[in-house]
């Protein structure tokens, strides 16, 4: 059965504008509804804890890390907002260079939720390097949904929480080769007959009909 982890922002102290809040509030709701959505597919979702954002940042992160690589997941997936200057918006999304299943799934990820995010969007990036990129085992997408500093996107954020995580879920799935919860599944290939089969199933019709015709006869009573 296949296995996702998913990382969301343990930074308590990050505040966005408006009404967002904190991003660790805001990716774990995020983070929750890609949960949901990837358990309906049947896949197991594993995810860490919110207390662990009290512990110092440096142990937070060596706590995930460890969780992640013996759960031994096929993914792991970094669920955070961003902070920049006026006019930073979008979405962006890192994995660790030289990865290309990091590649695959950051790139599915960035065409799902990219197109949630009301401001201009970023190409996949590999640097900086994050530690949770280089130091989980499993293929890492660390991705940046929306500027929780700009008020366009931090409402996005607050209003869409369920269709970003919506969106992260099916970047997954497909990675994973996996239906989508409720997808009506593809009809069967229509194989053709061998030219046996088509005589038998021509035997078959004929031995059917004359049973009927047989059961139709009324016999004829004997004379005395």
């Amino acid at each position: 059965m296949a296995k996702v982890f998913i990382s969301p922002s343990l930074q308590e102290h990050n505040v966005g504008v408006g009404k967002y809040g904190t991003e660790m509030y805001r990716m774990r709701q995020v983070a929750l509804a890609a949960q949901a959505r990837l358990r309906a597919a049947g896949v197991v979702v594993r995810m860490p804890p919110e207390s662990w954002a009290y512990l110092d940042g440096n142990v937070s992160l060596a706590k995930v890390v460890a969780d992640s690589n013996a759960f031994a997941p096929a993914l792991h997936i970094c669920i955070h907002s961003n902070a920049g200057p006026k006019g930073s918006d979008g979405t962006l999304v890192f994995y660790h260079p030289g990865s290309a299943n990091g590649k695959k799934i950051a790139t599915l990820i960035q065409h799902a939720v990219a197109p949630l995010s009301p401001g201009s969007d970023y190409a996949l990036a590999t640097s900086p390097v994050f530690y949770e990129t280089r130091a989980a085992k499993a293929p890492v997408a660390y991705l940046e949904c929306a500027f929780h500093t700009d008020y366009k996107d931090a409402a996005s954020l607050i209003e869409h929480h369920d269709a970003y995580g919506r969106a992260i879920a099916d970047a997954c799935l497909q990675y994973l080769g996996i239906p989508l919860p409720g997808a009506v599944p593809p009809p069967a290939p229509v194989v053709p007959l061998t030219p046996v089969q088509r005589l038998r199933q021509r035997v078959i019709k004929l031995e059917a009909r004359v049973a009927a015709l047989e059961a139709e006869i009324t016999p004829i009573p004997p004379t005395a």
